[in-house]
């Protein structure tokens, strides 16, 4: 080979090595780019999760007593046989 083939394809393969990178570079800046507009809109959606998360927090520690178990759930209705022979509907 000749020394100015070697130097042509050294040149070659650097300016499609550059501009790969560039390529790439580009693609990524255009994919991950967003307007104002959309950072103001997930802005408001993070604080619109924050705010309604700290308000669920402040209601569950508003009432201690809160319960979601019925206490009562597994005991029978003593009245049941009754309300059966009273209502005609």
């Amino acid at each position: 080979m000749s020394r100015s083939l070697r130097t042509g394809i050294v040149v070659g393969v650097i300016i499609v090595v550059l501009v790969l990178g560039v390529a790439y570079y580009s693609g990524f800046m255009g994919g991950t780019s967003s307007t104002a507009e959309d950072q103001a809109a997930k802005a408001a959606a993070e604080k619109e999760v924050l705010a309604n998360t700290a308000a669920e927090q402040a209601a569950k520690e508003a009432n201690p007593f809160e319960t979601t178990v019925n206490p009562l759930e597994k005991v029978a209705d003593p009245l049941q046989k009754t309300k059966e022979v009273l209502n005609p509907f």
